[in-house]
């Protein structure tokens, strides 16, 4: 297998090289702000980025993040099944502890869990997503060993939108957005509201959100931007079929506010100074309850000083992570950071990265991490790009933590990684992207049963993974779009060379999209899943139709049926996903 994922690669560098490219002014700049905590064209990123748009968010439909993610290469969202279940974020194979979440540049992973629950972040506030596929703890520090998923609420078009679906399982959603600026007053706000009856006993949910921004220019070199996010949910969990609990509920509440002051420096440097505070609470209940009150605070500060051709970033962090719980008392996590990254235009076609990060907590000790990344532009619309790289992941609260089973002695799960790949625009409308990795993690943070058949947390083992992915998209006309993507992973443990479990060597998309001349757009989109290692969830296909009716300038129908086929599968072991699911929306424009 591996020889064959030699000859694909090597087939898709040719393609690129012999391909004559598209025209240079056919290919409109794409700015990106996650690659390097700096903005720049995506075509200069060192590192394998993709980016989802609010317009792709619309076409696909979609209700929830998962259904986003999913339709990225490399990229896997682990989702439950109902409203409100558990919603976690793979990337190449890492489980969700190694990825980190950012919300508007903040990191949202949670000092207890060390994850993010995506379950809890309502799609209609989403201008875009970002998503690092690679070590970037030289860049954010913690738990970005697999990569990082920056969520952006910030910017977005002008204007209000109303949004009304109606579903099957007697769903319901419906939402309110508005932006607009006044002189250099720029405000936003919105609302979101979800019911559902769920598709399994005692999977009923209902969310509520609601967030608003403001950003203020207080001189033409001074910033302010003030955030606010509420989230509050109540929902059953009905457990898996294998053990299900009937009875069992859970309510969350989070609220997350945010403050950010921009200056600039001269005319070649500006200086970015944050404060975030995160709150949630979890209330579980079934024949006992357990309820988890935490709080994350972060301080920030970065950088950028422009000199000659090397953009210099550098900063520093302080952050605590604390709960107060049932189950493990009240605990904390105080960490702080310095980083430094030097981005060096070398020549007009080459571009050399320089990162590096010293972290320290007080549950572990200090971690030093280091990147190194290039891009090189063989034209206007080719770039080949490699990066080296090593990251860690902190033990979570609940690891050192957990009553009687919590092991202190916990060491950070650490790793080195590298990537080659390439992006090229061709003719006809075609874009290709590929590349190759391979991350070795070493001290993997494992849940062991013990001869006294009690189960403590341990660093046992180490891991290599490495594997694949390639995506090709295209226009051939004004009413026909298309895409495709491909991920080959390959996880083994290091020492006994076994498969690691729970691993999806192969994985697809397909999207296909037509536009009807009385303004219909029909898309169709396929997700083809092999088989999990260890033999926990079989291979399935998943087909969604989703058709788009532009009433007026200002009104937009959309129908869509997921699961098209009803077909019976699992991403989970144990959780059923959706059956057939039809839904009709709208969306009002003002």
């Amino acid at each position: 297998m591996i020889r064959s994922v030699k000859k694909l690669t090597l087939a898709l560098l040719v393609l690129v090289l012999i391909c004559p490219a598209a025209a240079a002014q056919d290919e409109p700049v794409t700015l990106v702000v996650t690659a390097s905590r700096i903005l720049q064209d995506i075509k200069s990123a060192p590192v394998s980025i993709a980016l989802i748009t609010r317009d792709e968010i619309e076409a696909m439909g979609a209700m929830e993040l998962s259904e986003v993610l999913n339709g990225v290469e490399g990229v896997t969202a682990a989702d439950y099944g109902p409203f409100g279940s558990q919603m976690k974020v793979k990337l190449r194979g890492s489980n969700a502890e190694q990825v980190l979440v950012l919300i508007d540049g903040k990191p949202v992973n949670s000092a207890r869990q060390g994850d993010v629950d995506l379950s809890t972040i309502p799609l209609a506030m989403v201008d875009r997503i970002e998503i690092i596929k690679g070590p970037a703890s030289a860049l954010y520090g913690a738990d970005a060993l697999g990569g990082v998923v920056n969520i952006i609420t910030k910017g977005g078009r002008e204007g209000g939108q109303l949004r009304l679906a109606i579903g099957g399982h007697d769903t319901v959603s419906l939402g309110f957005a508005y932006r607009g600026r006044s002189g250099s007053l720029g405000y936003a706000l919105g609302s979101d509201l979800t019911m559902s009856g769920g598709y399994r006993p005692n999977s009923d949910y209902e969310g509520r959100s609601f967030w608003a921004q403001l950003d203020w220019g207080l001189s033409p070199r001074d910033y302010v931007t003030v955030s606010l996010f509420r989230h509050e949910d109540e929902h059953g969990v009905p457990g898996s079929l294998e053990y299900q609990s009937p009875t069992a509920r859970q309510a969350y509440d989070e609220t997350r506010v945010a403050v950010d002051y921009d200056r600039a420096i001269g005319t070649n440097s500006n200086l970015s100074l944050g404060l975030s505070v995160v709150n949630h609470v979890l209330d579980y209940e079934d024949d006992w309850q357990d309820i988890h009150h935490g709080d994350d605070y972060l301080l920030d500060l970065q950088v950028n000083s422009q000199q000659g051709s090397h953009l210099l970033t550098f900063g520093g962090a302080l952050g605590r992570g604390q709960v107060d719980s049932t189950q493990l008392g009240e605990q904390k996590r105080d960490h702080w950071r310095l980083f430094l990254q030097d981005s060096w235009q070398a020549s007009p076609a080459l571009g050399l990265t320089l990162s590096s990060s010293y972290d320290n907590y007080s549950t572990h000790g200090d971690n030093l991490s280091v990147r190194a990344g290039l891009v090189y532009h063989l034209d206007g619309d080719a770039q080949l790009f490699a990066s080296v790289g090593s990251a860690f992941r902190a033990p979570s609260l609940e690891d050192l933590y957990w009553p009687e089973m919590g092991n202190p002695e916990l060491s950070p799960e650490t790793g080195w990684a590298w990537e080659a790949g390439l992006r090229r625009s061709l003719t006809d409308g075609l874009a290709l992207s590929a590349s190759i990795f391979r991350r070795q993690m070493t001290d993997l943070i494992q849940w062991r049963e013990f001869p006294d058949d009690s189960w403590r947390p341990v660093n046992v083992s180490a891991a290599i993974l490495q594997g694949l992915e390639a995506a090709l998209e295209g226009k051939p006309g004004e009413n026909l779009a298309w895409s495709m993507a491909y991920t080959y992973l390959d996880g083994k443990d290091k020492d006994t060379k076994e498969e690691l479990p729970n691993q999806v060597r192969h994985r697809g998309n397909l999207s296909l999209t037509y536009q009807m001349p009385w303004g219909m757009a029909a898309s169709l989109l396929a997700e083809f899943v092999g088989a999990q290692t260890g033999g926990t969830v079989p291979a399935y296909q998943v087909f969604d139709l989703v058709l788009t009716q532009q009433v007026s300038e200002a009104l937009q129908v959309q129908l869509k049926a997921a699961n098209l086929l009803d077909k019976e599968y699992q991403v989970v072991a144990g959780y059923p996903a959706p059956p057939r699911t039809v839904t009709l929306g709208a969306r009002y424009a003002f």
